[in-house]
């Protein structure tokens, strides 16, 4: 109206004697200005991200190249001549130990990728909670020693008594989840102690792993589960590790159902809390995994193995560990002469099929092979580690699934198994 154009006049200095030759213009930027904000923290945010995956990726390779340095390094001096049979197994002890390492990173890697791609699994089967925290209680203690850490305090609870505290969920899962929360507070702690267990509240357990070590700031407690994130994600930090377990541990927990926090003071100590329904205690009953002796002596004596692997060193490891077993072993690198030798009538007793192969592949040879063949057990040998590949695997035919790195205690105790029927 008149009256508020004379005022934005008269504060913009301009003389309203003659309002009819006045222009005046006014837009609203409340919009523009939204817009603009939102742009600043889109690329605040943005700017962000790349610097976390940049810290994650430096931080990887160096995860990555420390234990491969070690078992290049150490392969190499075990060539050399004059190597002493001491430092021969030496060599070899951090070799395999430096290999174990990177299976482990490798591992977190593939976790997070099952869990973007919602194919992580959970396996529910009856256990007895109490004797998996004496387990890892075990566990712990002897990597108190191998850590020079002897002086902190291992302490226990557990609230159900041991003929009340069987639990149905995933046994792995959820040893796997203790696994990483333990090893973060040995790894952060080097005074005091280590407390870890669990009470059972009204419709939860109530699952927690305490430390008294430096504790985590409380500016970060809100990301330290969050992916690609550390506490300290420079290059001068004191820790190592993939800063990927408390990220796993939480796509786990939020799988079976539960939440997980944390509590923490610096230079006090933490206590993450994660909790899981009360409905997993059960009266089912539990059956003990059988046994295997380590030591055990296999003898497959006038038994045929059918080797499907295109990778020459592949095939030489399997060769060199089915050789004490006095196994006949014939050698394919291909799928389709893998076929070939089962559908000419050949005795086979059972069949290794790597998967992944050239001209034709495992999955087609094992469908072929169980066209002409289709008692013979074929067991998989594949580099893929997703529950799906192991699903592939049997719907073409195959008896049993194993993953690369070969567990040969348990491969060897498979084979017998189909060999004995």
């Amino acid at each position: 109206n008149k009256e508020n154009i004379e005022k934005t006049l008269f504060l913009e200095g301009i003389s309203s004697e003659n309002l009819e030759q006045c222009l005046i213009s006014l837009v609203d930027i409340t919009t523009m200005k939204k817009v603009e904000q939102e742009l600043i923290i889109a690329t605040k945010k943005a700017e962000e991200s790349d610097r976390l995956k940049s810290a994650f990726l430096a931080n990887m390779s160096h995860e990555i190249r420390t234990p491969m340095n070690a078992i290049m390094g150490f392969s190499q001096l075990l060539n050399e001549d004059g190597i002493e049979p001491d430092e021969k197994k030496e060599f070899a002890n951090i070799i395999n130990k430096s290999g174990t390492h990177l299976l482990s990173l490798i591992n977190d890697i593939l976790e997070v990728a099952k869990i973007d791609s919602n194919q992580l699994k959970v396996t529910p089967t009856p256990f007895n909670l109490n004797r998996l925290i004496d387990e890892l209680n075990l566990l712990y203690a002897r990597e108190k020693e191998e850590k020079n850490k002897n002086h902190i305090n291992l302490i226990i609870t557990k609230s159900l008594k041991n003929e009340n505290c069987n639990i149905f969920t995933d046994e792995v899962r959820l040893r796997q989840i203790f696994i990483n929360l333990l090893s973060n507070a040995l790894k952060f702690t080097n005074d005091g102690l280590i407390h870890f267990g669990y009470e059972t509240k009204n419709d939860h357990i109530l699952f927690f792993v305490k430390d008294t070590g430096k504790g985590i700031a409380k500016k970060n407690q809100e990301f330290i589960f969050e992916r690609f994130r550390q506490e300290d994600d420079g290059n001068t930090r004191q820790y190592g590790g993939s800063g990927l377990g408390l990220s796993i541990s939480k796509g786990l927990i939020n799988i079976m159902d539960g939440t997980i926090w944390v509590e923490s003071e610096e230079n006090v100590g933490s206590t993450f809390y994660f909790t899981l329904p009360s409905s997993i205690i059960t009266k089912e009953p539990i059956f003990s995994p059988k046994k295997i002796n380590p030591a055990k002596v296999y003898n497959f004596e006038g038994k045929t193995v059918l080797i499907a692997e295109d990778v020459d060193d592949n095939m030489l490891l399997i060769r060199r560990n089915l050789r004490k077993t006095k196994a006949t072993v014939i050698e394919v690198k291909n799928g389709v002469d893998a076929v070939k030798f089962c559908q000419e009538n050949i005795q086979i007793d059972l069949v290794l099929m790597d998967i992944l192969m050239p001209v034709m592949d495992g999955l087609d040879a094992a469908i072929e092979i169980r066209k002409t063949k289709p008692y013979l057990p074929i067991i998989a040998i594949s580099a893929y580690a997703f529950d799906d590949d192991k699903d592939k695997s049997m719907n073409a035919g195959c008896n049993g699934f194993v993953t690369k790195p070969l567990n040969w205690t348990l491969l060897l105790e498979m084979i017998e198994g189909y060999l004995n029927k």
